[in-house]
């Protein structure tokens, strides 16, 4: 449904979704006060992804799968998984810019100089299945999947 998610409901609503919640309090704080993780297991594999809020209007995502990374959630992101070569992020913004698609950030993560790395770039609409695509055939390119979020909190990025 479309219910509002707050500091009250959610632990409800999680458990009637079928999300198991465990939350875990330290008290050695390592890189922040704050930090939600969260798990996804699927037939596709696991994936996680971590975050933390430093104020009301800036949440960051802070890790995705094994990548250290720092984004601000936007509306539009695109999460791109590659191989990091030279060209690469260039190529990707050739294609969006090309589909009149503006680019409002973006943030990588690596964690080795050519290896693998992920993408987080934040758009300003969201990108055409075509588009997808279009990328996903560069030769370096491993996965890229559209993420939108909604709600009325979600904090607008100012880029270039």
């Amino acid at each position: 449904g479309d219910e509002q998610v707050n500091f009250v409901n959610a632990p409800l609503i999680a458990r009637q979704r079928g999300i198991r919640v465990r939350e875990v309090t330290s008290e050695d704080i390592e890189n922040f006060a704050n930090l939600v993780t969260l798990k996804i297991r699927s037939g596709q594999g696991t994936h996680s992804l971590a975050g933390t809020v430093f104020s009301r209007n800036d949440i960051r995502i802070t890790q995705i799968d094994d990548y250290r990374i720092e984004v601000m959630p936007s509306p539009y992101m695109l999460v791109c998984y590659y191989l990091d070569r030279p060209g690469v992020i260039g190529r990707v913004g050739t294609i969006l810019g090309s589909r009149e698609i503006n680019i409002a950030g973006m943030q990588v993560g690596r964690q080795s100089a050519g290896g693998e790395a992920v993408m987080v770039l934040q758009i300003d609409e969201p990108a055409t299945p075509s588009i997808l695509q279009e990328i996903e055939q560069l030769e370096e390119i491993k996965s890229i999947r559209q993420v939108q979020l909604r709600g009325q909190d979600m904090p607008a990025v100012s880029g270039d």
